[in-house]
């Protein structure tokens, strides 16, 4: 399975490392599925445990460096 480093809602953008790594998701989930495991309550309460309180506004403007990274991605 492969897929392209440009989805169609987000034309002219490419990413370098979005088809690879869904590649690789693609392939680790096939070979072999049975090593897939749920994710148990204790991980849950341990991510809440790290990050519950911290609130996300996902429509607020990135800040000029968040930006800046954002339009020059890392090597």
């Amino acid at each position: 399975m492969t897929h392209s480093n440009q989805p169609p809602e987000f034309p002219g953008r490419f990413n370098p490392v979005l088809g690879p790594f869904l590649d690789f998701l693609a392939r680790d989930l096939a070979n072999p599925p049975e090593r897939l495991r749920a994710v148990d309550a204790g991980l849950v309460q341990r991510l809440q445990s790290l990050v519950g309180d911290v609130e996300v506004d996902l429509d607020a403007a990135l800040s000029a460096d968040d930006e800046w990274a954002r339009t020059h991605p890392h090597p």
